[in-house]
């Protein structure tokens, strides 16, 4: 059974740390066929981790020394780095995934890339290899030449030291040490070149409120980042929605039609297309062009089919029914035509007309236009009626009214006319097996469904008329396209649309998530926006989609969903799913979930969307039961749950439905969209849903009140919230004096000096109390605490001690011992002199802190 690829659930909300804390200090970092390498700084070891689960698997250990830092780069197959070896410390050389030792030499650029640069990357799609030069630079290099192909300058301000292409829509760059994110836009995948880099414009985020993150990889919309720190040697993590919202779409559609999966192309449309028409001179340069009448001679009938973009033909102005023709030399085969408009002034673009075609007795038309508007340079291939594939002499084009209604006044620049197979119009073949690569779906694939028009739609149905829409998503592909299961698979199972609207076809889809069947099921509910009761069959899978069952005659049998007749005559009706209960299901449904299925027949002539609203498992009443537990157990009816508490400035708990069925939820901080950004609803996720979302310091009003609320609801629109008001304060080890006033902030920025007075040579200051709050929001151990005087004058140093009475002078101290959040321990700290010490009027020091979290 192929299980469903899930990244681990600590990876939700808006980022942060994860659980890898490394033992050696980390430097680069690539992602390879679900394995994450993480390149030790400046040694030979590489650790490799399980990106679902985040688990370490192995080490790798070099046959040398890197060369600087310790880079890595992939192209998503294989394994490469820079090794320290004499005269070929630039050559990009291959690394076993294995074991670490060295199998051949990749190539070396024409430029010497920096030695501190910590991940690179390969794009094989576009023969070009991308690498940061820690100065603000990307440099791009030919693949098979190693030549230098551009440098994109002025990609932040500081060192780039990362890159990677996130989804294959995304080229991110990392900036060291201040950790800045810039990311750009890529535009069709397939045919991106160095120009295209050249052109594009990078936009810079911080990634993190820390400093000092330093390699990047990711997998789908996540990013994941090292922290070069010796103290916080972390695996840190962001998603792309954070910074673009819903443009950073996963989702990909194909089409199976006629035997063959298929994608499209709208900028394909008209390009690629040859006319039937050659290019015209004149009226009779290549067969015959006519027209009802012409303006004049600079607007001749022929001047639809000169391909000039800056002509066109215009009938005079006069009442009545204007017309342009095309004869060709002998009987032609067509299918479809491409009319644009010569945008003339405004309101003279064509709104109603027919095409006709002449079958040597008479007119007959094959194609109808009414009402048509906002029309656009790109112009639309429209199909006519020619199912038989007859062969015509003549075409005309009749030409009512046009958008300003004034008869019959129209202005055509292009007129051109095909013969549409397969792989034109805008599709083309993407593969006759059953696709299981995504990677390169979400390549190929159709990312908006809206882009394909009826007309799009009609060049497949005028083939054949059954045609099946199949939608993948980074979380779906492994449990169904790669198991073979040709169905439209309907994402989190929210408001399942069948496109009818577009042509009527027979739509298999399958909801993404699950129904729990652990409690005592009081009865099943479809319901849909239009009667289609009796063309509507069921099916239910106990394995997560791998095998299909009916229950049919008290007993549940094996249904073939590739088989629509099977469907059709073994599927469940309506009326007989809805009479399943728990007890049907209980033998079966081993482990406690159930997913459902379903096929509506829709007949040719129907148009209508079918809307199906969901499928409902109601759960007897009493059956359901909750007890607030602690203040921070909140009840939302009998249906969702959420367990949340927040300290040290982090928001921490679970979002659960009774069910196990669907949650969103949103967070408001001071009465503004913190989560997500945009003030919407986070997506569906499958309950029980993990919250995990540190408060960024630079958003909270420090010392004055705030007030953090989420509201959630459950996937039937019951909707309620938390909120709590609190004084902000900064998060971590702080520092403060007796009457609790901070010292610097979480991450070192100073709020206040610690005030000594003035020292005569070989005497000793006064003693300074000073406390560390723990502000984390868990308890810590292992405390300790050190005295940095690398920035003292010669002769005066900072000393530590417990107690005052008697002062230890130390330049360490440590507590072992636990400490809860907001607890604190206190010490006192002095400066000492020699009688030696120079007269300087002031210096600085610093006092660390660190701790383990349990």
């Amino acid at each position: 059974m192929a299980t469903k690829e899930m990244l681990p659930q600590i990876l939700r909300g808006r980022g942060g740390d994860t659980p890898i804390f490394f033992d050696e200090i980390p430097w680069g970092n690539v992602i390879i066929k679900g394995e994450m390498f993480v390149h030790m700084h400046k040694s030979k070891n590489i650790h490799v981790y399980d990106v679902k689960t985040l688990k370490y698997k192995r080490t790798l250990v070099l046959p040398s020394l890197p060369f600087g830092n310790g880079v890595l780069g992939t192209d998503g197959e294989k394994l490469y780095t820079r090794l320290a070896e004499s005269g070929s410390e630039f050559m990009i050389k291959e690394i076993d995934i294995q074991t670490g030792a060295k199998l051949g030499d990749l190539i070396q650029p024409a430029t010497n890339i920096s030695n501190s640069i910590a991940s690179f990357c390969i794009v094989r799609e576009w023969n070009m290899i991308l690498m940061p030069n820690y100065d603000a630079r990307i440099f791009m290099f030919d693949l098979t030449s190693g030549a230098n192909l551009g440098v994109k300058t002025g990609v932040g301000v500081e060192s780039t030291s990362a890159i990677s292409i996130i989804n294959n829509e995304y080229i991110g760059v990392l900036t060291y040490p201040s950790s800045f994110f810039l990311y750009a836009k890529v535009e069709e995948f397939n045919n991106v070149t160095a120009n295209k880099i050249l052109g594009m414009n990078f936009k810079s985020v911080k990634l993190f409120p820390t400093n000092y993150i330093c390699g990047m990889a990711s997998v789908g919309e996540f990013i994941f980042t090292p922290r070069h720190q010796a103290d916080d040697k972390k695996l840190y993590w962001s998603s792309m929605k954070n910074y673009t919202g819903n443009d950073n779409n996963s989702e990909r559609h194909l089409i199976l039609h006629d035997g063959k999966y298929k994608t499209f192309n709208p900028r394909l449309k008209v390009k690629g297309l040859k006319s039937l028409i050659p290019t015209m001179t004149s009226d009779n340069s290549h067969g015959i062009a006519s027209a009802s009448a012409s303006l004049d001679q600079n607007t001749g009938a022929f001047r639809v089919f000169d391909d000039n973009p800056t002509t066109y033909w215009t009938p005079p102005l006069k009442n009545g029914i204007s017309w342009i023709s095309y004869e060709f030399p002998s009987p032609m085969i067509f299918n479809a035509y491409h009319i644009q408009s010569s945008f003339y002034a405004e309101g003279f673009d064509p709104s109603n007309w027919d095409v006709e075609v002449w079958d040597g007795l008479k007119w007959i038309t094959v194609d109808e236009r009414r009402e048509v508007k906002n029309w656009s340079h790109d112009g639309v291939v429209h199909m006519i009626s020619n199912p038989n594939g007859v062969a015509y002499k003549k075409i005309r084009w009749k030409i009512y009214q046009n958008s300003g209604n004034k008869q019959p006044n129209v202005g055509v620049n292009t007129i051109k006319v095909f013969n549409i197979n397969d792989g034109q119009g805008g599709w083309y073949d993407y593969s006759t097996a059953t696709p299981s690569d995504y990677k390169d779906i979400l390549n190929k694939g159709i990312k908006n469904i809206d882009d394909i028009k009826l007309e799009d739609w009609a060049i497949l149905s005028n083939k054949n008329p059954k045609i099946k829409l199949i939608r993948y998503s980074n979380e779906n592909l492994s449990s169904f396209a790669k198991e073979k299961e040709d169905v439209a698979q309907v994402k989190d199972s929210v408001n399942s649309k069948l496109y009818s609207k577009f042509l009527p076809f027979n739509q298999i889809a399958i909801p993404l998530s699950n129904i729990s069947i652990n409690e005592d099921i009081e009865k099943f509910d479809v319901t849909m926006n239009i009667e289609y009761h009796e063309r509507f069959k069921l099916f239910v899978s106990f394995d997560n989609g791998m095998t299909w069952d009916s229950f049919k005659k008290g007993s549940w049998r094996n249904i073939d969903i590739h088989n629509e007749l099977d469907i059709i005559q073994n599927g469940m009706k309506i009326s007989e799913f809805e009479l399943l209960r728990t007890k049907d299901f209980a033998k079966k449904a081993v482990y406690g979930f159930v997913k459902i299925g379903f096929m509506v027949e829709i007949d040719e002539n129907e148009k209508e969307i079918v809307d199906v609203d969901g499928i409902k498992a109601f759960i007897n009443a009493f059956m359901i039961g909750s007890e607030i537990s602690s203040s921070t157990f909140y009840i939302l009816n009998t249906t969702s749950t959420i367990n949340i508490s927040f300290e040290g400035n982090k928001l921490s708990g679970t979002l659960s439905d009774y069910d196990m069925g669907m949650v969103q939820y949103r967070v408001i901080l001071n009465d503004k969209p913190y989560f997500p950004e945009t003030g919407d609803f986070s997506k569906f996720f499958q309950s029980p849903e993990p919250i995990a979302i540190n408060v960024q310091n630079k958003d909270l009003k420090m010392g004055q009140s705030n007030k953090i609320r989420i509201e959630f609801k459950d996937y039937w629109g019951n909707m309620d919230f938390w909120e709590r008001s609190f004084i902000g304060t900064w998060a971590g080890l702080m520092f403060s004096d007796p009457t609790g006033q901070y010292y610097t902030t979480d991450i070192g920025d100073l709020l206040k000096y610690l005030q000594v007075g003035s020292l005569t040579a070989g005497q000793t200051s006064v003693e300074n109390k000073i406390r560390l709050t723990n502000m984390y929001g868990y308890k810590v151990q292992d405390i300790k605490i050190n005295a940095i005087n690398s920035n003292l004058p010669t002769g005066v140093k900072l000393e530590l001690s417990k107690t005052q009475f008697p002062f230890t002078p130390e330049q360490e101290l440590s507590w072992n011992t636990i400490l809860d959040n907001n607890r604190a321990v206190e010490f006192f700290a002095r400066l000492a002199t020699v009688h030696t010490a120079n007269s300087v009027p002031n210096g600085k020091f610093e006092i660390r802190a660190k701790a383990k979290k349990i």
